[in-house]
């Protein structure tokens, strides 16, 4: 969706439009993978600037995927 709306994301950390994509995609995974401890701090990261370059909510789903198995 970040690369489809460019023009939107372009200012990276400082648009608002980040922090509310990552708030709507915060929603959709606790919607599909229910409440865990482990969306809380993937969460907090995608928050922080340079820090989101890391595919944290990637992680955070496989972690979770992983452990309820």
């Amino acid at each position: 969706m970040q690369i489809g709306l460019l023009p939107l994301f372009i200012e990276g950390a400082a648009a608002p439009w980040n922090d509310l994509l990552e708030i709507a995609v915060g929603g959709a995974l606790l919607a599909l993978l229910g409440r865990h401890l482990a969306l809380l701090p993937a969460f907090l990261a995608e928050l922080v600037p340079f820090f989101d370059l890391f595919p944290t909510w990637t992680a955070a789903v496989v972690f979770v995927i992983t452990r309820k198995g």
